[in-house]
């Protein structure tokens, strides 16, 4: 058996190796190279039950397995009818598989809309901001800094306990901006 698929090309750069022995009581598998190294590789899952045969069975798995055994044991032990049975397995199922995937999704949409309420200019509530990077702002913590492509004036994103929003660098200008703003 040879394990690398082209040997003509690859024995120039590497060694063909191929299985000399196969001990199954120990699970490990003897390779020899074309270039006369001898290689041991020993595999867990080789061998009869009783030589150390490993599969890791976690939480993940238990959530998979466990409902399928209990609906094996209730179809069999319990008076109830199989069709609630099957119906609640197959909703859990529903619910287990589908149902992250749905909050994420939803959660996105949240995030997408919450991301396009809050990034308007202070100034003409324009959401056509370019990023010019990040600056000082009150401090020496640096802060993203846009311009606005309608107006011309520069905001600032602030992040302030939670709160994502856009301010004006310069309230007066805003309190200005307003003012020459018709409804």
């Amino acid at each position: 058996m040879i394990i690398q698929t082209n040997p003509e090309m690859f024995s120039r750069v590497l060694p063909v190796h191929t299985v000399s022995n196969i001990d199954r009581s120990t699970g490990t598998v003897t390779l020899s190279g074309s270039d006369g190294s001898s290689l041991d590789v020993r595999l867990d899952s080789w061998g009869p039950s009783e030589v150390n045969w490993e599969y890791d069975f976690d939480k993940e798995d238990a959530k998979i397995v466990v409902p399928l055994i209990l609906l094996l044991l209730s179809l069999t032990l319990t008076p109830l009818k199989k069709e609630w049975l099957i119906g609640g397995v197959a909703a859990y199922y529903l619910l287990y598989f589908f149902l992250p995937p749905i909050f994420l999704a939803i959660k996105k949409l949240f995030a997408r809309l919450n991301h396009w309420r809050r990034f308007r200019c202070p100034y003409c509530k324009s959401r056509e901001l370019i990023l010019q990077g990040m600056q000082e702002f009150h401090g020496d913590i640096p802060y993203d800094h846009y311009f606005c492509n309608r107006c011309r004036e520069t905001s600032v994103f602030v992040n302030t306990l939670g709160l994502d929003k856009m301010i004006a660098p310069n309230p007066s200008k805003l309190k200005a901006s307003r003012r020459t703003l018709t409804p």
